[in-house]
């Protein structure tokens, strides 16, 4: 069994696609497939006060990056998600037999 999780900028039937084609080539069948995009941007915004609270530890220089790296509202990954340009996937394939 292999699970993942991942960012992508590529739609989620494509993305979908590449993993099933991939699997089959190393003899694992896509079990599960799932579009988590929503869930992550729930969580970050219930997690944003503590993701702040953290990044206004870090050196000044080092700010803007961890934003970007936490999708925060205003950084450009997190717009990209709202623009329906970003999405979080996860999958499950299986070797059969």
């Amino acid at each position: 069994v292999l699970t993942l999780s991942a960012g992508t900028g590529w739609a989620a039937r494509d993305y979908r696609r590449l993993l099933a084609e991939t699997g089959a080539k190393h003899g694992l069948l896509l079990h599960r497939f799932t579009d988590i995009t929503a869930a992550t941007l729930a969580a970050g915004e219930a997690d944003r006060p503590m993701h702040e609270a953290l990044i206004a530890t870090l050196p000044r220089w080092m700010r803007r990056q961890a934003r970007e790296w936490a999708a925060l509202p205003g950084s450009a990954r997190h717009a990209r998600y709202l623009a329906g340009e970003r999405r979080d996937v996860t999958a499950v394939l299986r070797k059969e037999g």
